[in-house]
């Protein structure tokens, strides 16, 4: 039952006695109600973690990309083969990522559609593949 006012109440009911007016058993009732105020403090800290969670699923959402970023890039400098660069190219209203070949010549990887991470991804993958 999610409405504690509710609970209350018909705790209540049951602990008054309706000819004398006082409770029954004081010490039981008090025990139900307390354990009722209980309840609810809990719920309200349980709301209250449950929104600390969210904003903190929200904080990781939007550090999730520049974290894989950063994972490609250590990927790459520990991968990509000798002779071999990637650079990231950024501009107004554009970022992407260039793989340049032993030679000095942009490779195109056709990879418009790939986010940031992926593109070092698929270009590190792109240079092994020529150099295995």
């Amino acid at each position: 039952m999610n409405d504690y006012s509710e609970l209350k109440r018909l705790a209540e009911e049951q602990c008054i006695s309706s000819d004398l007016g006082m409770f029954e058993d004081h010490q039981l009732c008090e025990n139900i109600l307390s354990l009722i105020a209980d309840n609810k403090r809990l719920a309200a800290l349980l709301e209250c973690a449950q929104g600390d969670c969210r904003q903190a699923m929200q904080i990781i959402e939007r550090l999730t990309p520049e974290a894989e970023l950063y994972q490609q890039i250590q990927i790459a400098a520990g991968s990509l083969p000798s002779s071999w660069e990637i650079s990231l190219r950024v501009e107004k209203g554009y970022g992407g990522v260039d793989l340049i070949d032993p030679h000095g010549t942009v490779v195109d990887l056709d990879n418009v559609d790939e986010s940031l991470s992926e593109s070092v991804a698929s270009a590190v993958a792109f240079a092994m593949s020529k150099e295995g």
